[in-house]
Parts: C-alpha cells; structure tokens; sequence
C-alpha cells in the first residue's frame, strides 16, 4: 500500500487491477484502500487466487485457479484473464500485482496443446529437480500469457507491475513466468535445456511439436526485448525473500536473539535442503549462544534460511 500511494495519482479514473498470484488478495486489498483513499476506485479488474475469499470491490471478480498443476479452474482464470483485457484500452492505466503461484494458477495452452497436456508437462517439470527459474524458462513458452504474452494483450495501456518474488535473485522474467516481461530465451535453448534435463522425449508431443514450430518461424515466437508491446510497462519488485529474511533477522535482534542469516538461498530439491538444514541443527545443538558479559544472559542464535 506505502509504494502505491507514492503514485501519482490516476488521470480522471481509477486504475484496472489484475492481481494474480497466492499473495493476490491482500495485494488488491491494499490496491482498493489506495484508491479509497484518493476518492477514487477501480475500473475494473480481475482477481486470480488460490482459493474463494470476498472481493474488496464490486468491480474486481475474484477466479479460483489451480495450483501447484493448472486445472480447470486455471484454464477458467486464464479465459476471465483474456475478458478484461480486451475491455482494456489505449487511455487506460493498469496495475498488475504479481506474486507466487500466477503460473499455475492462470495456467491454460497456448493454441495446439490441450489442458491435459499443459498439466502433464507442469508435471514433469516439478517432479525434474529443475530450480523455479529454469522450470519457469520452459513453462512460459507452453502457456497463454507467460512471456510476456499479457503486456502484449494490454498494449498499449499505461501497466505497472508490481512484484512480490518467490524466485531467487528476483528475475522478472521468472516470477509467475514474466506475464509482463520480455521472453529473453528462444526456442532452440528451450529445446535444449528440455534435452539436457532428460524431458525432451517424456514432454507430450504437442509440446514438442510447438517448439518446432517456433524454431522453424510457422508460429509466432515468444515477445522479445524491444517489442513495442513493453513501450509503456513499468515493473517494481516490492517484496522479496532476501527483504524477508532482512525483516525476520530485525525482528530476532528486537526478541533478543543473535540471528545468523545463510549466506547462500536454498535451492533444489526440497527434501534434500531439508537434509542440510536437520545437519546444521543438530552440529551446532547444545552450543552456547553468543557470549556476553554476563554469561547468564547469553543470546540464543537464530538460524534464518530462505
């Protein structure tokens, strides 16, 4: 709310909301107390969640996806999704509120690939060990609005994107498979990255029929850097791991803690990170805390991963 409230403030009429992701409702709550605020309101909008909840506004409907493996309710948010932004026009402005989750959750095929196949890949691509980023890489080339694809369904409305990040290192491009971002990575290295991970011969052969096509020009390659469909798109990152690990390490000093923040994010599988940390754990159990004058009042370490 604190980063919109520092924007100018609209032409006439309030902004379009899209918010989409698992952190899509607090994010278009705050969007509507900003606009309330300014005696203003939304024009309309839509909200993508993981699960039903009240509307802060009448103008913004709210669409369950699916998530973590798009399903119907995906395939339903990504159709609500195209609705608005057609109604969407040149003198408009846009606020589109990003978070974790936007890939699964408005997950639908591009054209040629079936709901049941777009599910089969996500599939293939959770159970592969690859990190967020690579698996987003690949992700977005499959499906109706990563890439990019949505700034070019907007353009060319005035989109701010704003951004919470569950990918490390905050690549625009990854986060909910970069709806609003230029699609840096061709065809052939999907291809590839695909071939190198040991997916290419186990991905539907829909999916492999595209990337084809693509590289051979017979359809339509992802929006590239310097497209005019990102002339009039802004995107501001306004919540991160390392921004959450910096306020957890704040709020263990205020509780008289002595927090040790790790170095390097946890990445890879999930079970294997788990391992690492029970490790640690148990080498440093039963060690002192940090020594003090009066060793009566020695503080206790707090671990923080992200």
């Amino acid at each position: 709310a604190a980063r919109l409230r520092a924007l100018s403030p609209a032409r006439g009429k309030g902004p379009w909301i899209l918010a989409l992701g698992k952190a899509a409702m607090p994010m278009a709550r705050a969007a509507v107390e900003v606009l309330r605020e300014r005696g203003t309101e939304p024009a309309g909008g839509l909200i993508v969640a993981p699960r039903a909840d009240d509307s802060p506004h009448a103008r913004l409907p709210v669409v369950v996806g699916d998530h973590p493996e798009p399903g119907p309710g995906s395939l339903a948010a990504a159709n609500a999704l195209g609705e608005v932004a057609a109604r969407i026009g040149d003198g408009d402005d846009v606020w589109v509120l990003l978070s974790g989750g936007t890939t699964s959750l408005i997950g639908a095929p591009e054209s040629g690939i079936s709901p049941r196949d777009l599910t089969a890949l996500y599939s293939l691509l959770l159970g592969s060990g690859l990190d967020i980023t690579a698996m987003n890489r690949i992700r977005k080339r499959f499906s109706r609005w990563g890439g990019g694809k949505l700034a070019r369904a907007l353009a060319p409305a005035a989109v701010k994107v704003y951004v919470v990040s569950d990918v490390i290192g905050d690549d625009l491009a990854s986060i909910g498979s970069g709806p609003c971002v230029p699609d840096p990575t061709t065809a052939t290295e999907v291809r590839r990255l695909l071939e190198q991970s040991a997916l290419w011969d186990r991905i539907p052969s829909s999916a492999r029929s595209l990337v084809a096509a693509m590289e051979s020009g017979t359809a339509p390659e992802t929006p590239k850097p310097g497209d005019d469909a990102f002339a009039r798109v802004s995107l501001e990152v306004i919540a991160s791991n390392r921004l959450a690990l910096e306020a957890a390490a704040r709020h263990a000093t205020a509780a008289g803690l002595e927090p040790e923040v790790a170095a390097e994010p946890l990445a890879g599988d999930a079970a294997a990170a788990g391992a690492r940390l029970a490790a640690l754990l148990l080498q440093n159990r039963g060690r002192s805390g940090i020594p003090q004058q009066d060793t009566a009042h020695a503080r206790r370490r707090c671990f923080i991963w992200g």
